[in-house]
């Protein structure tokens, strides 16, 4: 359940049609700072389920698609650290066996330093999305201003 002021939520636009718009509502709130969870009773639902498989994944898609557009800087830290975690364990591992044991793993080798490669992207499009994101802000404020 939501309670929105009248004011705020006009200032949002939305584009989702479907069950994915209270994602895309909690997120443009919770993106200015201005959510909060207010507990709530209700009964057991009477009647039939409305939602499907495919309304589950139209709101992991546009779950995604907000997380990029509000907060990229989270999303992409969540991929850099799932890759750079194994990278490093696999990487440690296989200089382990190469030189304290004297047995050499290409695939594996190569496996860790993929992974590395690919937290090294998204550290970086993380490093740019911040920058971006932060001119977009001090813009919008000086659009306020203006106006």
């Amino acid at each position: 359940m939501y309670l929105l002021r009248t004011q705020k939520i006009r200032e949002v636009q939305l584009t989702s049609t479907s069950f994915d718009v209270e994602v895309e509502i909690a997120c443009a709130m919770a993106a200015n700072g201005e959510i909060t969870q207010v507990p709530i009773s209700y009964q057991k639902r009477l009647g039939k389920q409305k939602l499907r498989t495919r309304d589950g994944t139209r709101i992991l898609s546009t779950l995604f698609w907000m997380a990029n557009y509000f907060n990229p800087v989270l999303l992409y830290g969540v991929i850099t650290s799932l890759a750079a975690i194994p990278a490093a364990g696999i990487l440690l591992w296989v200089l382990y066996q190469r030189f304290v044991v004297g047995v050499w793993h290409s695939g594996y080798a190569l496996f860790g330093v993929m992974l590395f490669l690919l937290a090294s992207q998204a550290a970086a499009v993380s490093l740019v999305s911040l920058l971006i994101k932060r001119s977009e802000q001090r813009l919008f404020r000086q659009l306020r201003k203006v106006s």
